[in-house]
C-alpha cells in the first residue's frame, strides 16, 4: 500500500507521544536503524502503524532527520521518496 488515511482516534496522541519518547532514548546508531528499516517498510492499513509512523517521523524532526512522511488535511499519509540516511555526512552516490 502506497498511502493510508489515518482517522484520528480518541488516546492517538498519548500512543504517539509514548512511542516517540522510547525512540527519543534510542542511541543514534539505534534509531537509525530503525529509521531505515521503517522507512522501506509499505503501509499495512494499520492504525497502530500509523502512530508509529507519526512518532517515528517527529523523533526524525527532532534529530534534524526526514523521515518523508506527509499528512494531508484529509488524513492521508505518504513517503515523499525513499531515502536511506546513515550517520556518514558523506552523501552515498547510486551505481549507475
Amino acid at each position: 500500500m502506497l498511502a493510508h488515511v489515518h482517522i484520528r482516534r480518541q488516546g492517538d496522541e498519548e500512543q504517539i507521544k509514548d512511542r516517540y519518547e522510547s525512540l527519543m532514548k534510542l542511541n543514534d546508531e539505534e534509531f537509525l536503524e530503525k529509521f531505515n528499516y521503517y522507512k522501506k517498510q509499505p503501509f499495512f492499513g494499520v492504525h497502530d502503524q500509523a502512530l508509529f509512523f507519526i512518532a517515528l517521523s517527529r523523533a526524525a524532526k527532532q534529530r534534524q532527520l526526514d523521515f518523508g512522511l506527509k499528512i494531508d488535511s484529509h488524513g492521508i499519509m505518504e513517503f515523499e521518496e525513499e531515502r536511506k540516511v546513515t550517520t556518514s555526512k558523506k552523501s552515498s552516490k547510486k551505481n549507475g
